[in-house]
C-alpha cells in the first residue's frame, strides 16, 4: 500500500511538474502574441497622412478625389490634408512646410496649372522628392489634365492612372477615379504592412 501511495505521489508530482511546464509555455506564447499584436496593432491603427500638392485651379478636382477616398478614411488608414484647412491667422507657408513635411505620401496633382505653379513645381514638388529620396515619404503623381511632363523630375515616378491616361480624358470619369483610388489603395495598404 505504502508503495502505491508513493507511486501516486510521483504520478502527482511529475504531473504538477508537467502542468507548471506547460502553463509557462501558454504564458511564453501569449506574451509573444500580445507582443506581436500591440506591435501590428500600433502600425497599423496610424492613419497615413496624406498631403495634396495642386494648383488651386485644380482645386474642383482634388475635391473629387478626396471624396473618392472616402472608404479609406472611413477604415481609418489615412486622413488628408490640402491647404484649405489652414485656419485663419495661421502662418501659411510654414503650415504647408510643416503638413509637407510631416506626411507619408505627397499625391502631386499634375496638370498644366500645376507645372505653371511657382509654388507647387518650385517649392512642394522639389522638397515632396527631396523627402522620397531620403526615404521618408511615398510621392505619386496624379495625371489630372494632359501636359507634357515627359524629362522632368516627376517623369521617372509611375503615375496615377494606370496606363498614363489622364483623368480628364477617360470617356468615364468615375472609371478614372476608381483607377486612381485603387492605385493609392494599393500604396497605403503597402505602407501599413511595413514596420
Amino acid at each position: 500500500m505504502f508503495a502505491s501511495q508513493c507511486a501516486a505521489a510521483v504520478d502527482n508530482a511529475q504531473t504538477t511538474v508537467a502542468l507548471r511546464m506547460a502553463y509557462e509555455r501558454s504564458q511564453e506564447e501569449l506574451r509573444i502574441v500580445q507582443t506581436e499584436y500591440e506591435r501590428t496593432s500600433t502600425a497599423t491603427s496610424q492613419a497615413i497622412k496624406i498631403f495634396y500638392s495642386y494648383a488651386h485651379e485644380d482645386k474642383e478636382l482634388r475635391d473629387e478625389l478626396d471624396r473618392r477616398l472616402g472608404t479609406l478614411k472611413c477604415l481609418g488608414w489615412i486622413t488628408t490634408w490640402n491647404d484649405g484647412n489652414i485656419q485663419p491667422g495661421t502662418h501659411w507657408k510654414r503650415e504647408i512646410e510643416l503638413q509637407s513635411d510631416t506626411a507619408d505620401l505627397v499625391l502631386l496633382l499634375v496638370s498644366p496649372n500645376f507645372i505653371n505653379s511657382d509654388y507647387c513645381w518650385d517649392v512642394e514638388m522639389p522638397r515632396a522628392l527631396e523627402r522620397l529620396r531620403a526615404g521618408e515619404v511615398h510621392v505619386v503623381p496624379i495625371s489630372l489634365r494632359l501636359v507634357d511632363w515627359i524629362g522632368t523630375q516627376i517623369s521617372e515616378l509611375r503615375a496615377l492612372p494606370a496606363g498614363g491616361k489622364p483623368i480628364d480624358k477617360w470617356d468615364n470619369r468615375d472609371d478614372a477615379f476608381h483607377n486612381v483610388v485603387m492605385g493609392i489603395r494599393g500604396v497605403v495598404e503597402l505602407m501599413r504592412s511595413q514596420p
